[in-house]
Order: C-alpha cells, then structure tokens, then sequence
C-alpha cells in the first residue's frame, strides 16, 4: 500500500476554537503529514520484510537440529556384522536421505520410511553385501507401491501406510538373507 496526499480526502478541520473562529484546511498540513507516514511506512516494510527473513530462517535452523536429534536417537541392530537401521521416521525425503546415507556412508544400511497421505521409502547401503535397489523393490511391494535405484541408494513408496511395520520386517527378512543370518 503507497500513501499519497490522495489517500486523504480534502476536507475543513475546526481547530478547536467555537462557532466563529478560523477553520484550517487538512491539505495544507498533509504534505508534512503525508512525509512522516510514508516514512513510518517504509521503515514498517523493512521490519516486516527483516521478521519474514528471520522466521525463515528460524524454520531452517529448527528442521536442521530436528534432524540432527532423530539423527543421534537412531539406534541400530547388528546383523551378520552390518550396523542395519530400520525405522519409521516422518521426515521429508532429503532428510531421510541425508539420515540414511549418513550410516551407509560408514558400511551400515538404512530402511526409513515416513508415513504421510502415502509411505515414502529411502535405503541406503554401504555393505557389498545388500543391494538398495534390491530391498526397495521387497519393501514397496507391502506398501502397495513400487521403488528403483542403485545399489547403494534407492527410494519408493506406496498408497498403504498402514503397512509401514510390514514393509519394516519385509526388508529385515530380506537383509538377513542376503548376509545368511
């Protein structure tokens, strides 16, 4: 919004004296008016502007430490000497991956899923051993979906969320078949 001396109308102000005394017109004191507001105006728009920056900013931050602590509170199971994480964790897909690659990056695997409206699945694998792209298939199947990738990292997903534990044990089954435990 831009205020400008149309912004007020043209009108006579009574200056407080009674009846008969002089009456001013309000355009003659718009224009320094006038200067203060837009003035005011303009300094509300940078704060306005600087706290949307700020919060954004503070949603970046929080999202970074939130993953940072679902990072640190994952704990893993040892199968056939592969630190293995299977978890449900509701976070968007960078995240997951960010999460997975971060254990497969030192030779463990991960299965993460985050439930939503559909399932989203993300593994990862730093064993020789278990191939990503071959889990996703196993694990999207129970959630009625499909998945692709590379051997050492793949994502999917599927429409049943309710099948999320399923779709967990499927791929623990096919982890300890592949490492024959």
């Amino acid at each position: 919004m831009v205020i400008t001396e149309e912004s007020f109308p043209s009108c006579e102000m009574n200056t407080g004296a009674s009846g008969g005394e002089e009456q001013k017109n309000i355009s003659g004191i718009t224009s320094e008016t006038l200067s203060v507001l837009q003035k005011a105006f303009t300094d509300f728009q940078v704060r306005a502007e600087q706290l949307s920056h700020a919060y954004a900013s503070m949603k970046d931050d929080f999202k970074k430490v939130n993953i940072e602590l679902e990072s640190k509170n994952l704990e893993t199971i040892e199968l056939g000497g592969v630190q293995v994480l299977m978890k449900r964790l509701d976070l968007p897909n960078p995240e997951l991956v960010k999460v997975a690659t971060g254990l497969s990056d030192k030779g463990g695997v991960a299965i993460l899923i985050a439930g939503g409206e559909t399932a989203r699945v993300v593994v990862s694998s730093g064993s020789p051993k278990i191939k990503a792209g071959e889990i996703i298939a196993a694990v999207c199947s129970v959630l009625g979906g499909k998945g692709g990738g590379k051997p050492t990292l793949a994502q999917g997903g599927g429409p049943d969320v309710s099948k999320i534990e399923d779709a967990l044990a499927a791929g623990e089954s096919y982890i300890k078949t592949a490492l024959h435990v």
